[in-house]
């Protein structure tokens, strides 16, 4: 009984040894620093006082990065508080002054011509007012907000979870969005060693960052007819209807014209 204490204890020496020496153990382990923009995503276009100009209409997916679970924001599967759809339009309205909101909307873009839904055409929308964000360095930061969906937590292993971000404008006119997620309280082992975990701690509290990159389709999304593939089929059936039904009035008319003259010939015969 005894020997077999000095083997496992004996072991354990031997893995603390290893992973102090590799540099395996759970609380030396490093972590990559990904609070930095993608450098393939471009340059920010900062303006030299106020807020970033992000206003405008983008088309979703991201033409580039990875969203977080893979696109969830506060929680929930939207961007910025709106819902996103496999394929869809956003639009922004900056704050046009310190003190204002901004508005972020979204509607879905319909590329199957046999599904009807109103959807392509009204915006959803979130508003988000001046204790919401800052302006700073060419960005629109987003204020932490705790997240206290059970899975999630579950998923991180953590106590806590803070969901945050930044927004900002590219020089080739597209939105980079920056999202945040501090794991606060988070629990892991000293180190492993054949399948078993040895000792636990509380992680430091850290981030972890996402980028997306949205491409720009227009200034504004006023007076921007829906995408919607539906549409433009209804458009289509109802061009050929109208088209059928101007043929059937044509040959009508042709055939009263006929009668017509008929009966006059008939008549100028007698």
């Amino acid at each position: 009984m005894m020997g077999s204490k000095i083997i496992v204890s004996s072991r354990i020496v031997v893995a603390l040894a290893l992973c102090l020496g590799l540099g395996g153990c759970g609380m030396w382990t490093s972590r990559p620093d990904t609070s930095n923009m993608p450098e393939s995503f471009g340059k920010l276009d900062s303006p030299l006082f106020g807020c970033a100009d992000v206003a405008g209409l983008y088309a979703w997916p991201p033409t580039q990065g990875k969203a977080y679970r893979p696109y969830k924001f506060y929680g929930n599967p939207n961007f910025l508080g709106v819902p996103t759809y496999e394929r869809a339009q956003i639009w922004i309205k900056e704050p046009v002054s310190m003190i204002s909101p901004m508005t972020v909307h979204s509607r879905l873009v319909n590329t199957n011509p046999n599904y009807r839904t109103s959807l392509t055409s009204q915006w959803s929308f979130k508003e988000y007012d001046k204790s919401e964000f800052k302006c700073r360095g060419g960005w629109l930061v987003l204020s932490d907000v705790l997240n206290e969906n059970p899975n999630e937590l579950e998923g991180h292993a953590a106590k806590r979870l803070f969901m945050g971000g930044k927004i900002g404008r590219l020089k080739d006119g597209g939105l980079v969005l920056g999202q945040k997620v501090t794991i606060s309280g988070q629990l892991d082992s000293f180190f492993s060693w054949g399948g078993q975990s040895y000792g636990t701690y509380t992680v430091a509290d850290h981030d972890m960052w996402y980028w997306i990159k949205l491409e720009r389709i227009g200034a504004t999304g006023n007076g921007v007819k829906p995408d919607d593939a539906s549409a433009s089929s209804n458009a289509q059936a109802r061009s050929a209807a109208a088209g059928v039904g101007a043929k059937r009035d044509a040959e009508e008319q042709e055939a009263r014209q006929a009668a017509q003259d008929k009966r006059i010939r008939e008549h100028r015969a007698r």
